[in-house]
């Protein structure tokens, strides 16, 4: 669970109309009836050099050693609708006219069916946004929501010795567990690739639109995979080469039930069980993820990934070639407020 308070932290504003990268400002892309990628790929196409940079919303400074940019951001939200890409025959096709409301799915549905861990039950909140309030000497002085995941674990009730009628209860950690934001040990996920005019003018903007939009997702829920793998190896104490005393040791620690663990296995690092049609490691039920070379047993929803409100995409220009650079990222942070509830299997014997 979420539990946002309000502080102050003096950072710069952010400017929903223009966003920056290595220095360089671009604007967002024009409305043109279309998706928001769509009109962003057009936008492009016909994008001119900007070779200096905003100080205000009418102040353009050129500057001659600034690069020539001719970019157009594009970002889309957690709650894009996604296209259908499935055509009758069970193949990828073109778009279809009209999608049934309870087969649409969001970029956020189809980011959490592409993660193991978001899969498994691992929690996927946004980074709050800050709002500027006040400037003081000409800083900005923003209200900024300083939210967390909190895990609420069982209260940890003992006997106590009575001596006549009173008696000693000793003092116990906190039940609540927290892991804070931290908008600074966020780590950045980006991905760049191009996009040739012959596929431009063969595909269009509307279909190359629907097909980034499966693609991010699908490719964005794998690297959320590796962000959460590492900081759990990171967390956890020294692998263990023995899955079953690994299990029961987080179930006697953490009090958990045998149906509540699950294991996510990375790269080449674990040989699981197969039994019918699903995976299993010492009984624990297993899912492969390409995201790291760590194989991870614990309790999936007693950690979140905290990400971005929005993904951002920026396509550019660069030459006369007619091509397009498309640019995604988004800035995703592991939230684990006990690692007693995780542990590391080490390197597979039979590997």
């Amino acid at each position: 669970m979420v539990a946002p308070t309000l502080g102050r932290e003096a950072r710069p504003p952010r400017d929903r109309k223009r966003r920056s990268i290595a220095g360089q400002y671009f604007e967002r892309a024009p409305g043109a009836g279309g998706g928001v990628l769509a009109d962003a790929l057009r936008a492009a196409q016909i994008a001119t050099h900007k070779g200096g940079h905003h100080r205000g919303e009418e102040d353009y400074v050129a500057d001659g050693r600034r690069h020539p940019f001719a970019g157009i951001n594009a970002p889309i939200g957690w709650r894009t609708a996604l296209p259908d890409l499935i055509g009758a025959d069970g193949r990828p096709s073109g778009t279809p006219q009209v999608t049934r409301t309870d087969e649409t799915a969001t970029l956020r549905t189809a980011t959490i069916r592409s993660s193991a861990c978001l899969a498994a039950g691992t929690h996927l909140l946004e980074i709050p946004e800050g709002e500027l309030v006040d400037m003081v000497d000409g800083k900005p002085v923003l209200d900024d929501q300083l939210a967390g995941f909190d895990l609420i674990r069982p209260a940890p009730f003992a006997p106590v010795e009575l001596t006549g009628d009173e008696g000693e209860v000793a003092l116990s950690d906190s039940p609540i567990a927290r892991a804070q934001i931290d908008r600074a040990a966020t780590e950045q996920l980006a991905v760049r690739f191009e996009i040739l005019r012959s596929t431009l003018r063969t595909n269009g903007p509307d279909r190359i639109e629907s097909q980034l939009l499966r693609a991010i997702p699908a490719g964005l829920g794998v690297a959320l995979d590796g962000l959460m793998l590492r900081a759990l190896s990171a967390a956890t104490a020294d692998a263990s080469g023995d899955p079953p005393t690994v299990v029961h040791e987080i179930c006697g620690r953490a009090g958990l039930r045998w149906a509540e663990l699950a294991c996510i296995v990375g790269q080449n690092s674990w040989a699981p069980e197969t039994h019918g049609t699903t995976l299993h490691v010492s009984g624990i039920h297993a899912e492969h993820s390409a995201g790291a070379p760590h194989t991870i047993v614990g309790a999936w929803d007693r950690c979140a990934i905290a990400a971005s409100p929005e993904i951002e995409v920026l396509i550019e220009r660069r030459d006369a070639s007619g091509k397009l650079v498309v640019t995604a990222w988004c800035d995703a942070q592991a939230l684990v407020p006990d690692a007693s509830y995780f542990e590391e299997i080490g390197a597979d014997p039979l590997a």
